[in-house]
């Protein structure tokens, strides 16, 4: 059995799966499987993986029969993994060659922690838009470091190195009670290691996250502005609070530290999910006969 199981959830990436499994080949840590969890892709993404197979035995592809949405496909191959260590990649992500051995060392090295990330480097056509760097904690696993991991952590630590017997519970849980929704459920899932303090990091190896154009190119005009169904988000974060309160209230006493920890996961929402600013503008809005 693999150290570690790359789960690579994939549907119609035939144009960039090819460097996804080639940056994972590339790796220095040899001591892993990659399971390419194909959602019944009506592309070339099918053979392009049983290609990549052939030449690499570590490399297993699975075709879903029919789509299990990305949510589904998620889980599946998660579920599909033995190895005590496990992480995600997505097919337009990529790392530095070190990026699993160095996050297999640090949980290697302190087997409290069950989550352990890279800087995060978001890229839009090669050119670095912004750098996510791990947080400073002072180790001690108070107050303070809980905090700086829960604001200062990017939405690309779900794909860091997980201990799978740990993650597996949460996951599970999180879709059960969170539904297939994909907004958010990444900082509910990863809520509780860092109110554990159970996360390691560290900035001598990074994580490429290929981003979205957040801007029009050149000559062209700025798409319009599309916001999000204000009652579909309202009833989102009221189950992102409730599920992040059943976390508070399995880890602390009715009292000081609870009602404390009940603010901050109201903070942790409105940052997460959506902001109160947002709802506001929007009921307002709403109120006196304007398009919400």
């Amino acid at each position: 059995m693999a150290a570690i199981t790359i789960g690579v959830p994939v549907y119609n990436e035939a144009a960039r799966l090819e460097r996804c499994l080639e940056t994972l080949r590339a790796q220095t840590f040899t001591d892993f499987e990659v399971l390419i969890f194909d959602n019944a892709s009506t592309d070339a993404t099918e053979e392009i993986a049983q290609a990549f197979c052939a030449r690499d035995p570590r490399f297993r592809h699975v075709r879903q029969p029919v789509n299990r949405g990305a949510m589904g496909n998620f889980v599946d191959v998660l579920h599909a993994a033995q190895s005590p260590y496990f992480m995600w990649r997505a097919a337009d992500d990529s790392a530095d060659p070190d990026y699993v051995e160095a996050l297999h060392r640090l949980l290697e090295a302190d087997p409290t922690k069950r989550l352990a990330v890279g800087r995060v480097v978001g890229t839009f056509r090669g050119e670095v838009e912004r750098v996510t760097r791990f947080p400073k904690l002072k180790g001690d696993g108070g107050f303070g470091d809980k905090w700086r991991l829960m604001f200062g952590a990017s939405p690309s630590w779900i794909y860091g190195l997980y201990r799978r017997e740990a993650l597996v519970p949460i996951l599970d849980r999180t879709v059960r009670d969170y539904g297939d929704d994909a907004w958010a459920w990444d900082f509910l899932m990863m809520l509780p290691v860092f109110m554990d303090a159970a996360v390691a990091g560290t900035d001598t190896t990074s994580f490429e996250q290929a981003l979205r154009p957040r801007r029009s190119e050149p000559g062209q005009r700025k798409p319009p502005r599309t916001e999000p169904d204000l009652d579909a988000r309202l009833a989102l974060r009221r189950r992102f609070l409730a599920i992040a309160q059943d976390f508070v209230d399995e880890r602390t006493a009715p009292g000081p530290d609870r009602a404390l920890w009940t603010l901050m996961i109201w903070l942790y929402a409105d940052r997460r999910v959506y902001k109160t600013k947002h709802i506001l503008r929007r009921s307002a809005k709403r109120l006196i006969g304007l398009r919400p």
